[in-house]
């Protein structure tokens, strides 16, 4: 409240809260938060700010962190805090796969940041693998069950897809897998986005999602791993460089409590 405006209005204000005039702050948060880009391709986002306390202010936008070879700007680079702006990424044509996180801040009276997390690959130099985020639905993917799903109610690491797999609370298995998917030599790093929630109690492992190649399980994860968000994982696959083979991840739950297990961003690099 401005004193000169409404002096009633403040009087009135300044008794109820015993203090003195709330000082000039704003938020700033990016929306989707992250997403998955192939070299040579681009995407957007959006950066809303926020007043949360005092008058508007002037909130300049800057990024930082952007790897060699991914461009970033932002238009307009300042706003008026409770405005938006349109981040805008390109990825050169060979840009290394792997995950980036940007940093966005907004400079006012005080600086805030909130991060995107850029992907780069899904489908990667060196290796077959399709449709690694999911972004394209079931394409390329087989499904045991309605596994792949953009689904609302629950969210996805990058873009709006994703497979959930399990969650029933019964016993029961399911599988999603992708053939004919080449390891070349020199980028055959497994790399994957797992959120895994749970209603198991404690280190005991009841619940497992494995990532198979073909029939070989090279690594398992279970609700002794449970995380409030989406955690990558890394598996190495040079044991298998030079050949083509079926990558499928598997899921069994108990009879006992719920586990669910999220994949995302998919890649070989």
């Amino acid at each position: 409240l401005n004193r000169s405006a409404d002096g009633v209005a403040y009087t009135i204000w300044k008794t109820a809260v015993g203090g003195t005039t709330p000082t000039n702050d704003f938020s700033v948060s990016v929306t989707p938060g992250a997403g998955t880009v192939q070299p040579g391709g681009s995407t957007s986002a959006t950066v809303n700010t926020m007043t949360t306390s005092g008058s508007a202010q002037t909130v300049a936008l800057t990024s930082s962190g952007a790897p060699s070879g991914v461009g970033v700007s932002i238009n307009p680079t300042s706003v008026q805090s409770g405005g938006s702006a349109t981040v805008s990424i390109t990825v050169a044509a060979g840009t290394t796969p792997g995950t980036y996180p940007i940093t966005i801040t907004g400079t006012g009276a005080v600086a805030h940041a909130t991060t995107y997390t850029l992907t780069v690959g899904g489908t990667n130099p060196g290796s077959s693998l399709q449709n690694g985020g999911f972004e394209q639905g079931t394409a390329n993917w087989t499904q045991s069950a309605n596994i792949i799903s953009n689904s609302t109610q629950a969210t996805a690491h990058g873009g709006s897809w994703y497979a959930w797999m399990m969650g029933y609370g019964s016993t029961a298995t399911e599988t999603v897998s992708q053939s004919n998917v080449t390891v070349a030599p020199g980028a055959s790093t497994l790399r994957l986005w797992v959120k895994i929630t749970t209603q198991e109690v404690g280190s005991t492992v009841y619940d497992t999602l494995k990532v198979k190649i073909g029939n070989t399980t090279v690594a398992t994860y279970s609700n002794a791993n449970a995380s409030s968000g989406y955690v990558q994982k890394t598996v190495d696959l040079s044991a298998y460089a030079g050949q083509t083979v079926t990558l499928q991840f598997a899921g069994a739950e108990d009879a006992s409590a719920t586990t669910t297990f999220y994949v995302d961003d998919v890649s070989i690099s």
